[in-house]
């Protein structure tokens, strides 16, 4: 069947800030990290205390974005930072 839960990320491009966001079953964020092209993890933090993330620091490219939820589950999407 199809998967249940889905993350999104919005604004996609961002500048600013990213809010994750989940569909289908409600999760919350236990840790994240946002790893660039060449593999490097350039942003990461763990129970963070919002869905909204500063990435105003990153440089200008596209990063992959892996959450880990407090279900267990493991999001990745794709995110354009301006």
């Amino acid at each position: 069947g199809q998967s249940d839960t889905a993350m999104s990320l919005f604004p996609n491009p961002a500048k600013q800030t990213v809010t994750i966001q989940f569909s289908g079953n409600h999760d919350n964020v236990n840790k994240y990290s946002f790893v660039n092209m060449q593999g490097t993890v350039v942003l990461s933090d763990e129970k963070p205390n919002s869905n909204t993330i500063d990435i105003s620091k990153l440089p200008a490219s596209v990063y992959i974005m892996h959450v880990i939820g407090q279900s267990g589950k493991i999001y990745s999407a794709k995110l354009v930072k301006e």
